[in-house]
C-alpha cells in the first residue's frame, strides 16, 4: 500500500472552497469554466480580446444580489496582470454601468455607482512592465491566494509580451514553446488552488499547428482556445470566435458595440 504525502499548502488549497465561475460566458462556456481551467485568447488587433477580459471581470466581480436586486453577478474576486498595459478602468465601469442601468431598469446614479464601488474591491490590477516583475508577481499570488478564498481568476494581458526580453535571457524562440514555459512558471505558484486562468497573445505569437487542447485540468497545459477573427460574409465585415477544447469546436458570431460583446450562433 502506497502513502501519498501532500503539503499543508496543498492541503488548503485542496480545501479552500472558492465562488464557481460557473455562468461567466454561457455562449463560451456552456459548462465552465471550471476549476484550474487554462484559456488562451488569440486574435489580431481590434478582434475584442482586451475586451472580452473586461467582460470577463464584470461579471465575476459584480453582485449575485443586491438588497432587493438580482444583478446575476458571480460575486468572486479578479486578478489581473497588465502586461501590455492595456487595462482600461473607465471601460470597465462604463460596462458596468450600462449592465446595471438595464439590468436594475433605473437610471438612478447614486444606487449604480455603490454597486460598482463595491464591485471594484473584488479586482486587483498588478502593472507589470518587464519580465522580472512578472515572474515576481507570479509568486506573489501564491501567498495572495493562500490569504483570500475569494479569488477564482486570473487573467493575463498578455502571455507573449516580454518574449523579446525572455528570448535574450533564456534563448527560447519557439512562440508556443514560450507560451508553455510561462505556464509552467506560473503553475509551480498556483498550482494549488482551484483557480482559473485567462491569458490573451497576438494572433502572430504562435505556429501555425498552434498548441493542442488538454482534457486535463491542471493549470499546466491550455484546456479552451478561444480564437477571435474578421472575416467577409456576403461581402460585410463580421466577427467571428472559434471555441475549440480538445474535444469540440464551436464557431459563434459576434458584435463589438459601445455596450460590450453580443454573440450570436
Amino acid at each position: 500500500m502506497s502513502i501519498q504525502q501532500e503539503s499543508c499548502l496543498q492541503l488548503l488549497g485542496r480545501l479552500q472552497k472558492r465562488p464557481s465561475l460557473l455562468g461567466l460566458d454561457p455562449y463560451l462556456f456552456p459548462n465552465g469554466p471550471k476549476p484550474k481551467e487554462v484559456i488562451e485568447v488569440t486574435g489580431e488587433a481590434g478582434t475584442g480580446k482586451t475586451l472580452l477580459l473586461l467582460e470577463f471581470i464584470k461579471k465575476t466581480i459584480l453582485p449575485i444580489r443586491y438588497n432587493e436586486f438580482q444583478i446575476d453577478g458571480l460575486e468572486a474576486e479578479v486578478v489581473y496582470l497588465n502586461c501590455d498595459q492595456h487595462f482600461n478602468i473607465f471601460k470597465l465601469v462604463s460596462l458596468m454601468e450600462d449592465y446595471l442601468s438595464r439590468c436594475l431598469l433605473t437610471s438612478d446614479s447614486d444606487l449604480i455607482d455603490e454597486i460598482i464601488s463595491i464591485s471594484l474591491k473584488r479586482l486587483t490590477v498588478f502593472n507589470i512592465f518587464d519580465s522580472e516583475t512578472m515572474m515576481t508577481t507570479f509568486h506573489l499570488l501564491n501567498r495572495l491566494l493562500c490569504m483570500n478564498s475569494n479569488i477564482s481568476l486570473i487573467l493575463i494581458d498578455s502571455i507573449s509580451a516580454y518574449y523579446w526580453q525572455d528570448t535574450m535571457v533564456r534563448g527560447i524562440r519557439k512562440m508556443d514553446l514560450y507560451v508553455l514555459t510561462v505556464l509552467k512558471l506560473l503553475h509551480k505558484s498556483i498550482k494549488d488552488f482551484q483557480v482559473t486562468v485567462i491569458f490573451t497573445r497576438p494572433q502572430y505569437f504562435q505556429t501555425k499547428s498552434g498548441i493542442e487542447c488538454s482534457p486535463v485540468y491542471d493549470l499546466c497545459k491550455i484546456n479552451t482556445s478561444i480564437h477571435l477573427q474578421q472575416r467577409i460574409r456576403d461581402d460585410i465585415k463580421c466577427n467571428i470566435a472559434e471555441v475549440r477544447t480538445s474535444s469540440t469546436m464551436v464557431v459563434l458570431f459576434y458584435k463589438i458595440l459601445q455596450n460590450g460583446i453580443v454573440w450570436s450562433k
